[in-house]
């Protein structure tokens, strides 16, 4: 089985309010958001736009799925534009799955970069 990544948003009660907590997941267990890479975002991951959030989101999931910590310091700035500043943030959060990327699209992106990569040289 590839790997999928994804989104759970769930409502939870802060000070009498509901507020959405974010779970990002990887075949259904956390995502290490790999800090001891590059510390984007000590507040966390985040998607949806092209800040320090989503940039750790980025680099967590390509050093999850390629296993190459190298590689993804190099290439999550990309992967972060292509995937992950896309994505849409409803407004307001509702409970549930809000995105999924499956490992087929992240081998597929990860082919072209590095064809892109090696015709550039």
């Amino acid at each position: 089985m590839g790997k999928i990544y994804q989104c759970e948003c769930e409502i939870v009660s802060r000070d009498g309010k509901g507020m959405a907590q974010l779970n990002f997941l990887v075949n259904g267990q956390p995502l290490n958001p790999r800090r001891d890479l590059v510390n984007h975002s000590p507040t966390g991951m985040e998607f949806g736009y092209g800040g320090s959030g989503p940039a750790q989101l980025a680099l967590a999931i390509l050093a999850d799925y390629t296993g190459d910590d190298e590689l993804a310091v190099a290439l999550h700035q990309d992967f972060k534009w292509a995937f992950i500043a896309p994505l849409e943030r409803p407004s307001p959060f509702e409970p549930g799955t809000l995105w999924v990327i499956h490992g087929s699209e992240i081998r597929e992106w990860l082919d072209k970069a590095k064809q892109e990569t090696a015709t550039a040289s």
